[in-house]
């Protein structure tokens, strides 16, 4: 009876230890968001020292009708993936929206797209204004509105240095302003040669597309 009492009891000693508990995982550190936005004062000098530099508002027609900025390359968020090809890569290109949120999420596309130097703004169309750009906003009922997409004549074209097939130039419009000669027009073309700005257009050197070119 003891003999048998003493095996179990040796029996129990030689079982292995009961495992003790893990502990807990540490959690994994979050990646840091990365360095994407400016604010106001920061782009006034980034101006003021000539850094070179570019504006992309990305807001759509019925906001940048209402203003925009001076010389801004007016591309609404939907279209930039299909449009990088106008857009500038050897400049800050300074995104700005409403209010800075769609802006920092398109800095982030440009950036992962191989834009550097992309950069959101923070504080939107509004901290621009604050801190001395200049707005424009187009006149009402004009032949062709912002963003509107036209055909840059090939004689236009050519009277400003462009090889330009006898259709034209695919463009589209960016600015309008009264002046004394009547209303002027800024476009952006993009060609094999790269994006480019054109200013001080007339109507008469634009086409709406999908009509059929004056004849001169």
């Amino acid at each position: 009876m003891i003999r048998r009492l003493l095996k179990r009891a040796l029996r129990r000693d030689r079982s292995p230890p009961a495992p003790s508990p893990r502990p807990p995982p540490e959690p994994e550190a979050e990646p840091e968001p990365p360095d994407l936005e400016i604010d106001g004062p920061v782009f006034s000098a980034w101006r003021a020292e000539g850094r070179p530099l570019a504006l992309l508002d990305i807001r759509e027609k019925p906001e940048v009708d209402g203003g925009h900025a001076a010389g801004a390359i007016l591309l609404p968020m939907n279209q930039v993936p299909d449009r990088l090809d106008a857009l500038p890569r050897d400049v800050a290109l300074v995104v700005y929206c409403a209010a800075g949120a769609r802006s920092y999420g398109v800095a982030h596309y440009l950036r992962d797209q191989g834009f550097a130097d992309a950069w959101s703004l923070a504080g939107g169309f509004g901290e621009l204004l604050a801190h001395g750009t200049e707005e424009r906003r187009p006149p009402r009922g004009v032949p062709f509105g912002l963003l509107t997409p036209v055909r840059l004549t090939a004689e236009a074209a050519r009277a400003r240095g462009l090889n330009a097939p006898d259709k034209g130039l695919p463009a589209t419009i960016q600015e309008v302003a009264e002046t004394p000669d009547g209303l002027r027009y800024a476009v952006r073309i993009t060609t094999s040669q790269g994006a480019a700005r054109i200013d001080g257009l007339s109507e008469a050197e634009l086409e709406p597309i999908g009509r059929t070119p004056r004849r001169r």
